[in-house]
């Protein structure tokens, strides 16, 4: 069937892309998050009500989520900065 005006097939890969891109990153993020529950979870059940060994166990979830979440928001905008052509 014939294209309307000003359609281009890279601009049908681009969206297409993008959503794959999307996708990913959801994904990624939730899993993340459901990671990260199930730690604080273990964290809690292992410190047997020593409020000390509890709060050093989430300071040291945090920064590894912090840190995994980081690195999906970096892969991320890599991907969105391949689509727009500036690499």
């Amino acid at each position: 069937p014939p294209r309307p005006y000003g359609y281009s097939r890279d601009r049908e890969n681009g969206y297409r892309y993008q959503e794959r891109l999307d996708r990913k990153y959801a994904k990624a993020m939730h899993r993340l998050d459901r990671q990260e529950a199930e730690a604080r979870a273990k964290a809690y059940r292992k410190s047997d009500g020593d409020p000390v060994r509890y709060r050093e166990k989430m300071a040291k979830i945090e920064r590894k989520y912090d840190h995994k979440r980081y690195k999906v928001e970096r892969n991320t905008a890599q991907g969105y900065r391949k689509l727009s052509g500036r690499y």
